[in-house]
């Protein structure tokens, strides 16, 4: 499009193709890097997803299994509790019984 005649022109298109081949190859480039930098945040994003999830599922796991123990031990807990109370009735009920006894040996020794 550039004339012949007039080599300032000429040269200025050139410069203007030119920048714009520079820019374009800029572009590319930055695009490439830019390509780049998102595939490593995304890997690094999905591996560190990947290990939260992991936690999360021994977590749950584990939270799962003390819910499971406590229900065991809560259990345990009330069953010996029960057993406690038993064995003090059955301790009062031999102290009554003791304590009887040892009136009658009183009694007995007295006459």
């Amino acid at each position: 499009m550039a004339s012949t005649s007039n080599p300032r022109l000429h040269a200025a298109f050139a410069a203007v193709e030119l920048a714009c081949e520079s820019l374009e190859t800029a572009t590319s480039r930055l695009a490439a890097q830019r390509s780049g930098a998102e595939a490593e945040v995304t890997a690094s994003w999905q591996a560190h997803s990947e290990k939260l999830e992991a936690s999360v599922a021994d977590l749950t796991s584990e939270n799962d299994f003390l819910k499971e123990d406590n229900l065991r031990l809560s259990n345990q807990l009330a069953r010996l509790q029960k057993d406690y109370l038993a064995l003090q009735e059955a301790a009062s009920g031999t102290l009554l019984a003791l304590d009887e006894s040892v009136k009658q040996i009183d009694l007995i020794l007295e006459h």
